[in-house]
């Protein structure tokens, strides 16, 4: 927020402001999200907030060129991609986070209608086609160094999963699914209080079939 561009600073603002009084009442409910407080969630679709995440979305498009918060399949050659429809991707390159899972896993791991909506290579997003602020992002790492916040995370009190690849964890606070192999290593992010709070074992669930169906071709 402090270094943010003069241009977007306000908008900035106003999505932390939503953050951080989002994760204040969920420390205030003990990190339970059955007890968070419902008007807490609500500010992060309310008008304001919507508006400034659009700004920055053109923001990103025009000033540093990431496509973000698409509500459509992108008309471009990526659109024909297999990463865009059911078909098997071919085995995962270095930073190719889209090639990680077709658009029906990840439909399926999110519960929604997704699309790719922005590409940087190691990061991927998908967004609902009826809801760009629902995302859900596909991050590779390829060394070490890279990997470094996935183990802070790691000890943040995330539930190890056995048998999938050398490493693997949950982090329902987060909604991410982690897995290492090797020097590299691959995370799926479903950032939605919502769906933790209603169907934490399901969200979980459908999370990890998304990662076993990634490492199967990573």
């Amino acid at each position: 927020e402090k270094l943010a561009p003069s241009a977007i600073k306000s908008d900035v603002t106003v999505l932390m402001q939503a953050v951080f009084g989002m994760y204040d009442a969920l420390a205030k409910a003990g990190y339970d999200y059955t007890k968070i407080d419902p008007a807490k969630l609500e500010a992060m679709s309310s008008p304001e907030v919507v508006a400034a995440e659009q700004r920055l979305s053109v923001y990103a498009d025009k000033s540093c060129g990431l496509k973000v918060g698409r509500t459509a399949p992108p008309s471009d050659a990526a659109a024909s991609d297999d990463t865009n429809g059911s078909a098997d991707p071919a085995p995962v390159a270095a930073g190719a986070a889209c090639a990680l899972a077709t658009v029906d896993e990840v439909s399926a791991a999110a519960g929604k209608a997704m699309v790719v909506s922005g590409d940087g290579g190691a990061i991927c997003v998908f967004s609902a086609s009826t809801d760009p602020s629902f995302t859900l992002s596909a991050m590779v790492y390829e060394d070490d160094h890279s990997k470094a916040l996935m183990k802070q995370l790691e000890t943040a009190g995330s539930e190890h999963l056995a048998d999938l690849g050398d490493d693997a964890f949950w982090n329902a606070a987060t909604g991410t699914v982690y897995v290492s192999k090797g020097t590299r290593g691959f995370s799926f992010i479903l950032p939605s209080l919502n769906n933790l709070t209603s169907t934490p074992d399901a969200v979980k669930a459908k999370m990890v079939l998304l990662a076993k169906a990634a490492f199967s071709r990573f």
